[in-house]
C-alpha cells in the first residue's frame, strides 16, 4: 500500500477524505491506519525498540547485567532478518557502504584489546560497538514503508512519554526521594540527570513532527502533540545546560531540512505555550530539593502542570488536525506566511537583543566569564543562583576531562589507547576531584580511545550514512521526507548532546539514535520493494560471525551476572560466593572486577589469604588497578610488613595521585599505627555519595 502523496491528495469533501473506502485507491490509506496491522515482518524492529524502552526504565541499560542479554536478543534478531530477507540494502550504496565502516570501526574497537591497558572495559566497550552496529544493520536492512516506520516512531515517543510520566508520578507519590534527584535535578528513570533529558528531548521533535502530519487521524495528532509537551516539561526538570544549545540547534536543522516547515512552527508554538507558562513550577522543584523545603508542594504543583498542559495541547492537537482536515492553504499563501514568520522571528530578536543585553549584560563579558569558569571549575557570584541549575553558571570538569583525553590521543595518536580505557588514565592525570569513567564527548571517546584509524572509519560511516538519509529528504513525497526528517532530528539531537557528554555509554540512548538514522536512509513510500535473496554461499560466514558474536556478549554476561549474585548473597553463603566469582574470572578472562569483590568479600570476613590472593589477581588482569594495591598494602600492614605496605601504597599514589585517603594511611603506617578498615570504608562512601550527590541531609 502506498503512502498518501500529500500534494496529490484531493476528495470533493475536501482534505478529509484521505482514508481508504470501496470507491477510492488504497494509496490513499493514512500512515497510522498501519497502527492496527503491522505484519510480523516487521515485529523485529517493533520487539528491537520495545528492548530500547526495557532499558530506559532500568537506568538507561547502563549496567552490562542489563544490556548485555539485550544485546543478544537483539543479535538474534539481525540474524533472523538476514537469513530471512534477502540481500541487504538492495539499491541503498550509501547504506551499504556505512555498514561497512561501521562494521570496520567495531572490527577496529575489538583489536584495541590487544592494546589496551584494562582489557576487560575493552571488551565491554567492544561489545557496545557491535550493540549499534546490530542496531544500524538491523534498521537498515530492508526498505520500511513510511506507514511502518511512523507507527515504530509515534510508539516510542508515547512509550518514552509514559515511561518518564510514570516514573515522576511514583516518586511524587511515593514521599521519599530515594535518589530520584541528583543536586535538585530530576534523575530518574536514568540516574544522571543530563542523560534522562536527553532521554526526553531526543523523541520531542519527532513528536512535533507526527503531531503536525495531516495523514495522522486527529485523536493521535491529538496525543503526539500532549507526549512533545510531557517531554518537554520532564527534560525542564532535569535541568541540563547543554540542552539549552543542542535543542535550539536540533531544532533548526529539522526546520533547515523538514517539509512543510510551517506545519512544524505552528505545532512548535502549540506546545512552546503551555510548558512555558508552567515552567517556573517545573523549575522550583530544583530549589525545593536542593533546600529540603516544601519539596512534595513543590511536586505536587509539577504534577499539576504535567496533567494540565498534556489535557490542554491533547484538545489543541485535536482542535488543530480537524480544522487541518477542511481547510487547505494554498501553496503559495504557505510560502507568504513562511515568509512573514521568519521576517516576524527575525524583526524579534533584532529587537530583544538590546532588552537582553541590558538585563544580562554584555554578551562579550559574558563569555568571557562563562570560559573562566568552564576552565577553573568555579563558579563566579554574579552567575551563581540557588533557583535553577541551568542559570548557575558554566563550572564543570569537563575542560580538565577533555584535556586528558587529548593527551590520550597525542600518546596513541594511531591506534587510540583502547576502547573504554579513560578511567585509569584519568585518575592518574586528573587536577580535581571528580573520578568519571568517561570523556564525557563523543568525538574525543571516537579520537583518543580509537586513534586516527578509527576516527575515519566513523567519520566514513556517519558521512555515508547521512548520505542515506539526505536522498530520502530529496524524495517528492512530502510525508517520507518528513519522517525521515523526524528521525534524523532525533539522531542530531543525540550527537550534539552527546558531543559534550558520555551517551554513547548509556545504551537506551546510542541505540535508538543510531535506529532512526538507520531508518532516515530506508524508509519509502510503499512496501511493495523486494529484494532477491541472499546467495547460498553468504549464510555460512553469516551465521559464523553471529555465533562468534553471541559468544563475545553471553560470556562477559553470565560473568556479570555471577558477579553481582555473588555480591548480593556473601553474607548469607560466604563459600558460594567465592564459587560464582571464581566461575566468572574463568567466564571473563580479562576483568578483574570478580577478583576485586572477592578480595573485599575476603576483607569483611576476615580472611587474610583469600584476601590478598583475590587482590593479587585483580593486579595481573589490570596492572593500572590503584584500589588493589591499597587494598594489599592494609593486608601486609595488618601483617607487620610495614616496607611491602609503603612499597603498594607508592604504587597506588603514582596510579592515583590525588586520593585523599592514601597519604593518610602511609603516615599511619610509616609511624606504625593501626589503620582503621571501617573508618576507611565509611570515607569511601561518603566520598562517593559526595561526588554523586546522594548524600542524604
Amino acid at each position: 500500500m502506498r503512502l498518501p502523496r500529500s500534494s496529490k491528495v484531493t476528495s470533493p469533501r475536501g482534505p478529509a477524505e484521505v482514508g481508504p473506502s470501496p470507491a477510492r485507491n488504497a494509496e490513499a490509506q493514512p500512515i497510522w491506519d498501519a497502527a492496527l496491522g503491522v505484519s510480523m515482518r516487521w515485529s523485529p524492529l517493533a520487539l528491537t525498540l520495545a528492548v530500547f524502552l526495557v532499558w530506559a526504565a532500568v537506568d538507561g541499560g547502563y549496567a552490562p547485567v542489563k544490556w548485555l542479554p539485550g544485546t543478544i536478543f537483539v543479535l538474534g534478531l539481525t540474524a533472523i532478518v538476514a537469513l530471512g530477507e534477502g540481500r541487504p540494502m538492495a539499491g541503498r550504496p550509501f547504506l551499504a557502504a556505512a555498514s561497512i565502516f561501521f562494521a570496520a570501526f567495531t572490527a577496529w574497537s575489538f583489536l584495541s584489546i590487544a592494546w589496551a591497558d584494562v582489557k576487560g572495559d575493552a571488551w565491554d566497550g567492544a561489545n557496545r560497538t557491535l550493540l549499534y552496529l546490530c542496531v544500524f544493520v538491523l534498521f537498515a536492512w530492508r526498505p520500511v514503508p513510511a506507514r511502518v516506520g511512523a507507527v515504530l516512531l509515534g510508539a516510542f515517543v508515547a512509550a518514552t512519554a509514559a515511561i518518564g510520566t510514570i516514573e515522576f508520578l511514583t516518586l511524587e507519590q511515593a514521599h521519599r526521594l530515594d535518589g530520584s534527584f541528583i543536586q535538585g535535578r530530576l534523575s530518574t528513570p536514568i540516574s544522571y540527570p543530563n542523560a534522562n533529558a536527553a532521554l526526553f528531548l531526543a523523541p520531542f521533535l519527532p513528536a512535533v513532527f507526527l503531531a503536525s502530519r495531516r495523514e495522522v487521524p486527529p485523536l493521535l495528532r491529538g496525543v503526539m502533540l500532549a507526549c512533545a509537551g510531557l517531554l518537554l516539561e520532564l527534560a525542564t526538570m532535569c535541568q541540563s545546560r547543554a540542552s539549552l544549545f543542542a535543542l535550539p540547534l536540533t531544532a533548526l536543522v529539522f526546520l533547515a531540512i523538514s517539509p512543510d516547515r510551517l506545519r512544524s512552527l505552528l505545532a512548535l508554538a502549540a506546545v512552546a505555550l503551555p510548558v512555558a507558562l508552567g515552567t517556573g513550577r517545573l523549575l522550583h522543584v530544583y530549589t525545593a530539593v536542593v533546600e529540603g523545603h516544601e519539596v512534595q508542594l513543590a511536586l505536587t504543583q509539577a504534577r499539576s502542570v504535567l496533567a494540565w498542559s498534556a489535557l490542554a495541547l491533547f484538545v489543541a492537537g485535536l482542535g488543530i488536525a480537524l480544522v487541518d482536515r477542511r481547510v487547505r492553504v494554498p501553496a503559495r499563501a504557505t510560502r507568504t506566511i513562511g515568509w512573514v514568520v521568519s521576517v516576524g522571528a527575525l524583526v524579534a530578536v533584532v529587537v530583544a537583543a538590546p532588552v537582553l543585553i541590558d538585563r544580562y549584560g554584555d554578551p562579550v563579558d559574558r563569555a568571557r566569564t562563562a570560559w573562566h569558569e568552564f576552565r577553573t571549575d568555579k563558579p563566579t557570584n554574579s552567575t551563581y543562583t540557588v533557583s535553577s541549575h541551568l542559570s548557575s553558571g558554566f563550572a564543570s570538569s569537563r575542560y580538565d576531562i577533555w584535556r586528558v583525553a587529548l593527551d590520550e590521543f597525542k600518546t596513541a595518536p594511531i591506534a587510540g589507547v583502547g576502547v573504554d580505557n579513560f578511567a585509569v588514565d584519568y585518575l592518574r592525570e586528573r587536577r580535581t576531584s571528580q573520578e568519571p569513567l568517561h570523556q564525557h564527548s563523543l568525538e574525543l571517546r571516537v579520537l583518543a580511545q580509537t586513534g586516527l584509524v578509527g576516527t575515519m572509519l566513523f567519520v566514513g560511516f556517519l558521512i555515508a550514512a547521512l548520505l542515506a538519509g539526505a536522498r530520502a529528504l530529496r524524495r517528492g513525497d512530502t510525508a517520507v521526507a518528513g519522517l525521515a526528517a523526524a528521525c534524523l532530528a532525533a539522531f542530531t539531537y543525540w550527537l550534539i548532546h552527546g558531543s559534550v557528554d558520555w551517551f554513547w555509554e548509556v545504551p537506551a540512548l546510542g541505540a535508538p539514535a543510531f535506529a532512526w538514522l538507520a531508518l532516515a536512509g530506508q524508509v519509502v513510500p510503499d512496501d511493495r520493494v523486494r529484494a532477491p535473496r541472499l546467495p547460498s554461499y553468504a549464510l555460512l560466514p553469516l551465521v559464523l560471525a553471529a555465533a562468534v558474536a553471541a559468544a563475545s556478549l553471553a560470556l562477559p554476561w553470565v560473568a556479570a551476572k555471577e558477579i553481582q549474585t555473588a555480591s548480593g548473597s556473601w553474607t548469607v553463603d560466604p563459600a558460594a560466593a567465592f564459587r560464582r566469582l571464581d566461575l566468572a574470572r574463568r567466564l571473563n578472562p580479562l576483568t578483574d572486577h570478580a577478583d576485586v569483590v572477592a578480595g573485599v568479600i575476603a576483607s569483611r570476613i576476615h580472611d587474610r589469604r583469600k584476601e590478598r590472593t583475590a587482590f593479587a589477581r585483580a593486579i595481573e588482569r589490570n596492572t593500572r588497578n590503584w584500589y588493589a594495591r591499597f587494598e594489599l598494602a592494609l593486608v601486609d600492614a595488618r601483617e607487620g610488613k610495614t616496607a611491602a605496605a609503603l612499597a603498594h601504597l607508592r604504587l597506588a599514589g603514582q596510579l592515583n595521585p590525588r586520593e585523599p585517603v592514601i597519604p593518610d594511611v602511609r603516615k599511619k603506617i610509616a609511624q606504625r599505627k593501626p589503620v582503621s578498615e571501617a573508618a576507611i570504608n565509611r570515607l569511601f562512601l561518603e566520598r562517593t555519595q559526595i561526588l554523586t550527590g546522594t548524600r542524604q541531609r
